[in-house]
């Protein structure tokens, strides 16, 4: 059975914050962790610990006069751990190759009774191609338990002492060259905040896909929380077709 994934982004990790002792500077009333170390390491820098101005005294203020000012960088200063299900092989492969993200991915599974696909809204929304697609997957799937079975034959027919259990992981390695771009995964994701910013921001673009801009809005609605006054510029926006983007008050970060 071939059934629609759900893409969803779940915070796993955020970042915790203790004050110095050798100072008396302290976080705004109400700022989270993400927003006191990146405060803390602005200040350290234009040494306004001490004696901060009176327009940018509070966090709040201090990180919109940050943004103001394209200080995006300070923001790698805080981390967050994002736990990504129902994203498409192909979304995910392209997000392992940015050098700003760590990544543990989950093998995508292509046996058992179900499995997980991501259909484009373009295709999902007529019956006709819904058909031919779901048709397609099911065709590969086939082909990739064909080649499974084919090759643990073909190991078994080597003879010797052979690992049985490393035999079958092999197989199933080797037959996954014609995994479908479109079997969901699952993927757990650690970034600073202005990585973070910076893929929301890219797949969020008007010019982006469906799938990206539905990661985008889901990355923003799920990192928000964790620092209110770092994403308070990014909103998301109505597309001329498909689902909301995401973009900036101050454009490209």
């Amino acid at each position: 059975m071939i059934r629609q994934a759900r893409l969803r982004a779940q915070v796993l990790a955020r970042p915790a914050f203790a004050a110095p002792g050798d100072t008396a500077w302290a976080p705004e009333e109400g700022a989270t962790a993400a927003e006191a170390v990146v405060e803390f390491a602005g200040r350290l820098e234009s040494e306004s610990l001490e004696h901060p101005r009176p327009r940018t005294r509070g966090t709040a203020a201090y990180l919109r006069h940050l943004q103001e000012v394209a200080r995006w960088d300070l923001a790698a200063h805080a981390t967050a751990t994002v736990y990504l299900t129902g994203l498409s092989r192909r979304c995910a492969e392209t997000l392992a190759g940015r050098g700003d993200l760590t990544i543990t991915r989950a093998t995508a599974p292509l046996h058992g009774e179900e499995l997980e696909v991501v259909i484009p809204p373009e295709i999902a929304g007529d019956e006709a191609l819904r058909g031919l697609f779901v048709r397609a997957m099911s065709e590969a799937r086939f082909a990739y338990e064909q080649f499974v079975q084919a090759l643990e034959e073909h190991e078994d027919g080597r003879g010797g002492d052979r690992d049985a259990v490393w035999a079958a992981r092999q197989a199933r390695q080797a037959a996954r060259a014609v995994a479908p771009a479109a079997v969901a995964t699952s993927l757990v994701v650690t970034a600073s905040l202005q990585a973070w910013r910076r893929v929301i921001l890219g797949c969020g673009a008007e010019h982006a896909d469906s799938e990206w801009r539905t990661l985008a809005v889901a990355l923003l609605r799920a990192l928000r929380p964790v620092a209110p006054a770092l994403f308070v510029d990014l909103e998301e926006v109505p597309a001329a077709e498909g689902p909301a983007g995401v973009e900036s008050a101050y454009g490209l970060d």
